[in-house]
């Protein structure tokens, strides 16, 4: 059902804006919904500590995980739920079995986050939709910007 209001009000695209997530989350999931691009480990923290979600766009490829098949994805998603002193909690649903609860060093996830880049004509480069090898892609995702995804009831 998620899949089918994204595609008639957001993008038709496999790519998303961190604010066309923003739309869904307050449109479709009835959350509050604010993008910060406060992006240090004690922002995150402090939203965490506060009872928010924090939702991050990120460059997949720099995260790492073991789990992650053949180089990892270019543009990858992730929920902060949690930290412990040198980690953040995830939920990532790109693994598929070893997601909930998978535990990224904090430094690890600040280098990655980057939201979909910016064309100079203020459009975005919808990346798994371009046609460019994907390494090329991978490098473009870097250029995106830093914000983060702060979601509360």
């Amino acid at each position: 059902k998620a899949w089918d209001w994204e595609q008639k009000n957001i993008t038709k695209y496999s790519d998303m804006t961190l604010a066309e997530a923003a739309q869904m989350a307050t449109e479709y999931f009835n959350l509050k919904s604010e993008i910060s691009e406060d992006v240090t480990v004690e922002n995150i923290k402090k939203q965490l500590v506060s009872g928010k979600l924090v939702i991050v766009p990120t460059a997949g490829r720099l995260l790492g995980s073991p789990y992650y098949s053949g180089l990892g994805p270019i543009a990858h998603y992730l929920v902060i739920r949690g930290f412990d002193e040198k980690n953040f909690i995830t939920n990532d649903v790109g693994t598929r079995t070893k997601g909930n609860g998978y535990k990224f060093r904090q430094g690890v996830i600040i280098n990655a986050i980057h939201d979909l880049p910016q064309k100079e004509d203020g459009t975005y480069w919808r990346l798994y939709e371009e046609d460019m090898p994907d390494a090329e892609k991978a490098a473009k995702v870097k250029m995106g910007k830093k914000k983060i995804l702060i979601l509360s009831k």
